[in-house]
């Protein structure tokens, strides 16, 4: 299945809904759809929610999951405004999040919401009818903790994409790479297998990933084998005298494998996991700490015929500029489409590369919907 979410928002939603359109967004006890007991209004003013659980949560809590809210449309959002909605806790304490996309002919929504304790039944409240006049989304402070780099890939126009976290790693679309195309979340960005690549300059936020790391984005391959290597990553000075950056690729016949440092020519290598013409969640993980490495498609860990001997990984990996798709020299450039690549500190578990795997692939069975709710004044 292909989610992509275009400007009608066709894709995914949560299964509950609210019986009725939403009614009158006064502070009233309780109303005739029999809500839940009542929580109290928001400084806001809004003292409409709904509570979204998650109900497939693989092991956890997981700490501050950005969880992706997908609703195709929703009659109790419709003719509200993107700014009124507001993300809470169970408590009432506000969540920060991202809002992509709202259309309020339809009440359709795209959010990211960092969750401080994600686990299986953890319910946050997504609100509206606040009058403050504020916008109450925050995307910096949304990925703040433990993402360097955050490009959702949504751009229709231009070469400039923009970094989704505080860091302002943007990235540059390269001879050609084209935006605006057919996405998984959204909209994504096409490369034709020639010359094409993402540029982004190295920085210090960056640079902190290069002990331990976490690389995940979503794939889709035109062709799994070539007259070329296709590189899904790799850094502008992998080739040069120091080779010192990263590699993630696969090989002209096929096979799939991670430089986490290209001081020496060892490898992790096997099969290659993917399927042409598919969307797929790649993630690939480095822990310098401890000398491995890991590579997920699909939340099932890539099965490695020839790994690495760790006494060849003699230092963590010193990237310069980091390249999506390609090499510097663009030899080995991949063909296909990518959309939400993520470049994150640190080494996620397979739990939860699970959990974020069923998030994104399917948003409208990953939690429920509850009915509206008033709340009281």
């Amino acid at each position: 299945m292909r989610a992509v979410m275009l400007a009608a928002l066709a894709g995914c939603s949560f299964g509950a809904r609210a019986a009725s359109s939403d009614g009158a967004d006064g502070a009233v006890p309780g109303d005739a759809r029999g809500d839940a007991t009542p929580a109290h209004c928001l400084a806001s003013g809004a003292c409409r929610r709904k509570p979204i659980t998650a109900t497939h949560v693989t092991g956890g809590p997981h700490a501050d999951y950005v969880m992706l809210v997908s609703l195709a449309s929703d009659p109790d959002l419709t003719g509200r405004t993107g700014p009124e909605l507001e993300f809470t806790d169970a408590s009432g304490a506000p969540l920060a999040y991202e809002r992509v996309r709202f259309a309020p002919a339809n009440g359709a929504l795209i959010a990211w919401v960092r969750v401080p304790s994600l686990a299986m039944g953890t319910t946050i409240y997504l609100w509206w009818g606040g009058t403050d006049g504020t916008d109450h989304q925050d995307r910096a402070r949304t990925w703040a903790a433990g993402y360097a780099g955050v490009w959702h890939l949504d751009e229709t126009a231009g070469t400039s994409l923009a970094d989704a976290t505080g860091n302002a790693n943007t990235a540059s679309a390269t001879n050609g790479a084209t935006v605006g195309a057919t996405g998984w979340i959204g909209q994504g960005v096409a490369f034709d297998g020639t010359n094409d690549y993402l540029a982004v300059t190295q920085s210090p936020s960056l640079m902190a990933t290069t002990g331990s790391a976490t690389f995940a984005l979503w794939i889709n391959w035109t062709s799994l084998t070539s007259s070329h290597y296709q590189r899904i990553l790799c850094s502008s000075n992998r080739f040069t005298n120091s080779g010192d950056g990263y590699e993630w690729a696969s090989q002209p016949q096929g096979g799939h494998y991670i430089y986490p440092w290209g001081g020496d020519e060892d490898y992790n290598f096997g099969p290659t996991p993917f399927v042409a013409g598919t969307w797929q969640y790649a993630v690939a993980t480095l822990d310098f700490s401890t000398k491995t490495v890991a590579i997920y498609v699909d939340a099932t860990a890539m099965t490695f015929s020839d790994t690495y001997a760790p006494t060849l990984w003699t230092t963590p990996g010193a990237p310069g500029d980091w390249l999506w798709g390609s090499n510097i020299s663009t030899s080995g450039s991949f063909g296909g489409y990518m959309d939400e690549i993520r470049v994150m500190n640190g080494v996620r578990s397979p739990e939860w590369v699970a959990t974020s795997f069923a998030n994104q692939k399917d948003p409208g069975s990953f939690a429920t919907v509850g009915p509206a709710e008033t709340a009281l004044p």
